[in-house]
């Protein structure tokens, strides 16, 4: 009965959400084991460097280097906005070339420092791209053919290297030049041949619901030369930087810079740090590793950490210039910005942190300690350098919040990037880190209208990603001070050695700290989110006084909005106070229980009001049984919508005990009459005095069944709940033996049952008496429906084509009628003749609904205990 509202929902979800889940929880730490094993591999080949030698390869690089170098990234990243808008041909849409470059622009700004290549650049062209309206298909389409001409191009630039200069990679790898001829030669075959394939190839084709539509010939042509230009200027990039006297032919340095690159991408890693330097470092001299060492830190900043910061100052003054904009104004650009501010600037806080922790980790190589101590005292200096270490690691925190859109994170950190920009003074007149922190502080001012969540005060755990993301980042801190003071022995007395040049007793001071901040910060965010999820919310008393009026006077109710009087669910408001959603939360999904109560006139801009409050929090909107006529409002709030089962409602006008379709039901109620049994509906005031037995009956009826009281979906036996509504009762000789509270709607359309229990030694069918003579008096009553309650899974489509969720869930519903009765549940209630009409579970994103449903099932048993307790609760 309405016991089962939820019960069956987590088969489907557990078993469709367990892989994805698994994934998530592994990738993180997958890519952090590969950076160990990058770092492992890079230390093999720099083991032996020193960070003089290392500072001496800096001094080498000349303006002019680091000027022709940031005018071939310029160029670089001009020929990659290039290749999308070439893709942009293949698909049905154009735009024009101004507007496919900044996508493109700031899809590979962004990608090459999150890493995970073509993943990463997917997912920031779908965000960017479907602004300027292209659709899913448009997107896939430009995503595998930038992706194809990126791969064509480098094998291009890669057989051209092999083909000329195979000594290069012979005289490392081994092997006749002639077989690395061979290798070139067959690379740029197999780029002909594909370029012939394409030209030739009939279009337009479908793939898979991808539409390929014929763009003019040259286009395949211009599109392999962009991306073979774009290779030849981002080694060049590179090569320009590293020492004259080691550096090889461009063409020879070709082969090597492909097949380094090919092996970051392949690591996953952000810009492929540790695997792409270590594989380019095998072809250094070893004279010279210091000075490649250098330009390739150097190469990192250009490309990767410039292009970043280019991006960040255009999306400050594009989120200002949006912020200004007259209501209703925003443009394209200015949507843009506002939505990639939030990743950009966490990636520049993150990396601004990384960079304060390096700094602590690395000696004074200078004179800049002698010289701010002859006016600071030696104090200052070492509590500036201890705490300038842990403000890094705490932006690297904040950097999540702010990935979230935080305000608060926002505004902590820009307290923290002014502070450390002094600390970064006060420690040695860093001036190149004070730089750093203060532009970081002028862009976050710049888009403070970009960080509007304002959360409610709570801290979660830290993400998996993120996690991983700073332990990384201490690992290679721990890394990079190993090899700056592995020549001094540990001696205990370095702990408390307080000396202007004692630079390793700083860093082993600020490197514990570091790590000791990381777990207490960890734990105090793990512990939080614990209390979190312990702490149920309960209904003041201003919010019961108003969801009380509200469910009185409402023009659109239905029988569950009687759930928000129950105490565990939080309230969002209209303005005029005469509406209302409940919702709760678990984890990141805010999912309203049900449809909105109120009036009609403010039913979907509440809904509109909780899709912005979700968001502001950082929490995905989810909408739970939900009816067809609420679809409409659904996707026009942007949502996926999924079956979830069916409710079962009696149309109470055609409802008569007479008649072949319900002789079982009128046996099961003149067998009840014979034995002594009576029935009425008792108004809440009279009901009171009945409590005790009643409570007596429901504890009963848990002990039976080896369940629980549930909650947020379904009702529980609470005096304060139960003394709102009607009691129909059933009596035997007098005595209770079977109860049910009921849902009513002011409208009087439509009435529900809540909870329905019955004592241990009740004559079997009593429950079929309860609800027939429910029928009756509702009929009575002038009610037009009953509800009866959600059959979970019932009424899914089984179809090959339908979506997988949905055949999962009737693998479910046919497959575990054992362990929860779904199957037995829709036949008892189909005794009574009802309509079965659908109900929905709504999310942002399809890929979110079956933890959405987990997440439902969660919090209507209250937890995984509860979850498995629940027995086939099948009628008696």
């Amino acid at each position: 009965m309405t016991g089962n509202r939820a019960s069956g929902n987590t088969g489907s979800s557990r078993d469709q959400a367990r892989p994805r889940l698994l994934l998530r929880r592994l990738a993180p730490l997958a890519s952090l084991l590969v950076f160990a094993a990058a770092l492992w591999a890079l230390h093999s080949e720099t083991g032996q460097l020193h960070p003089r030698n290392i500072a001496a390869g800096f001094r080498i690089l000349t303006p002019g280097d680091i000027g022709l170098a940031l005018a071939l990234t310029a160029g670089s990243y001009l020929l990659l906005s290039l290749t999308d808008w070439f893709a942009l041909h293949y698909s049905s849409v154009r735009l024009p070339w101004r507007k496919a470059g900044q996508t493109a622009a700031l899809t590979h700004a962004v990608s090459n420092m999150v890493g995970l290549g073509p993943l990463s650049a997917t997912a920031m062209r779908t965000r960017l791209y479907s602004v300027w309206g292209l659709d899913a298909g448009a997107i896939a389409i430009i995503t595998i053919i930038t992706a194809a001409s990126l791969y064509f191009g480098g094998a291009t630039v890669a057989g051209m290297g092999l083909l000329l200069r195979p000594g290069g990679m012979a005289g490392l790898l081994g092997g006749p030049p002639e077989l690395y001829q061979a290798i070139g030669g067959v690379l740029l075959a197999g780029v002909a041949a594909s370029l012939v394939a394409v030209s030739r190839m009939t279009l337009p084709v479908q793939w898979r619901g991808l539409a390929l539509t014929a763009p003019p010939r040259w286009i395949p042509s211009l599109q392999l030369a962009a991306s073979i230009c774009d290779w030849l200027l981002t080694a060049s990039v590179l090569w320009v930087l590293l020492p004259p006297d080691s550096r090889p032919e461009l063409i020879t340095f070709l082969p090597f810079f492909t097949l380094a690159g090919l092996i970051g991408a392949l690591s996953g890693l952000p810009g492929g740090i540790g695997a792409f330097d270590a594989t380019l470092l095998l072809f250094a001299p070893i004279e010279s590793q210091s000075a490649w060492v250098a330009a390739l830190v150097t190469y990192r900043i250009v490309y990767f950490a410039g292009p970043l910061l280019v991006a960040g100052i255009g999306i400050a003054l594009s989120v200002q210039r949006r912020d200004h904009a007259a209501a209703g104004k925003e443009t394209a650009l200015g949507s843009i910005a506002r939505m990639i501010a939030p990743p950009v600037f966490a990636l520049l806080t993150f990396l601004s942190g990384a960079m304060m922790l390096l700094s602590a980790a690395t000696p004074d190589l200078g004179s800049r300690l002698r010289a701010i101590n002859d006016w600071l005292p030696l104090g200052v200096i070492e509590a500036s350098h201890f705490t300038a270490s842990l403000t890094g690691l705490v932006l690297l925190f904040l950097a999540g919040g702010l990935h979230r859109r935080l305000h608060r994170a926002w505004t902590a950190t820009l307290v923290l990037s002014l502070a450390a920009a002094g600390l970064s003074l006060l420690r040695g007149l860093l001036w190149s880190d004070a730089a750093v922190l203060l532009t970081l502080f002028i862009l976050l001012a710049l888009s403070g209208p970009a960080f509007y969540r304002r959360a409610e005060g709570e801290s979660g755990p830290i993400g998996r990603g993120w996690t991983a993301a700073i332990l990384a980042t201490l690992l290679l801190v721990a890394w990079v001070s190993y090899v700056a003071y592995r020549q001094i022995p540990y001696r205990d007395e370095l702990w408390w050695s307080f000396l202007l040049r004692g630079d390793e007793s700083r860093t082993l001071r600020a490197i514990s700290g570091t790590i000791f901040l990381f777990f207490l910060i960890a734990t105090w965010r793990w512990l939080g989110s614990m209390r979190m999820a312990a702490s149920p919310q309960t209904l003041d008393e201003v919010s019961a006084l108003k969801v009380t009026q509200i469910l009185a006077t409402a023009t659109i109710s239905r029988p569950d909005s009687n759930l928000a009087l129950l105490g565990d669910k939080r309230f969002i408001f209209s303005p005029s106070g005469k509406s209302f959603i409940q919702y709760g939360r678990r984890g990141n999904n805010w999912i309203a229980m049900g449809e909105p109560t109120g009036e009609a006139s403010e039913i979907k801009p509440l809904m509109w009001s909780f899709r912005e409050a979700a968001d502001r929090a950082g929490a995905h909107p989810v909408f739970y049984a939900m009816r067809e006529g609420a679809l409409a409002d659904l996707i026009d709030l942007g949502l996926a919508a999924q079956k979830i089962g069916e409710t079962a409602l009696v149309r109470l006008a055609d409802f008569e005990i007479e008649g072949p379709g319900r002789a079982e039901l009128r046996r099961a109620r003149n067998r009840a009459i014979r034995e002594g049994a009576t029935f009425e509906v008792l108004p809440p005031d009279q009901a009171a005095a009945l409590m005790p037995a009643l409570q007596a009956i429901s504890e009963e009826w848990l002990a039976s069944h080896g369940s629980a009281e549930k909650g947020f979906s379904l009702g529980r036996f609470d005096a304060a709940y139960m003394a709102h509504f009607p009691i129909a009762l059933v009596r035997m000789q007098g005595q209770p033996i079977a109860f049910a509270n009921l849902w009513t709607t002011p409208d009087r359309r439509e009435f529900a049952i809540d909870l329905m229990r019955h004592g241990a030694g009740s004559p079997h069918g009593v429950m079929d008496y309860l609800f027939t003579e429910l029928a009756l008096w509702g009929k009575a009553e002038a009610y037009a429906v009953m509800d009866m309650g959600m059959a979970p899974l019932s009424g899914l489509e089984g179809h090959r084509l339908a979506p997988l969720l949905t055949r999962l869930g009737t693998f479910v519903y046919h497959r575990a009628g054992n362990l929860y009765g779904f199957d037995g549940l829709r036949k008892y209630k189909n005794k009574f003749l009802p309509v079965w009409a659908p109900l929905y579970l709504a999310a942002p994103d399809r890929l979110m609904l079956p933890v959405a449903l987990g997440d439902v099932a969660l919090l209507t048993s209250g937890g995984i205990g509860g979850l498995f307790s629940r027995r086939r609760a099948r009628p008696q």
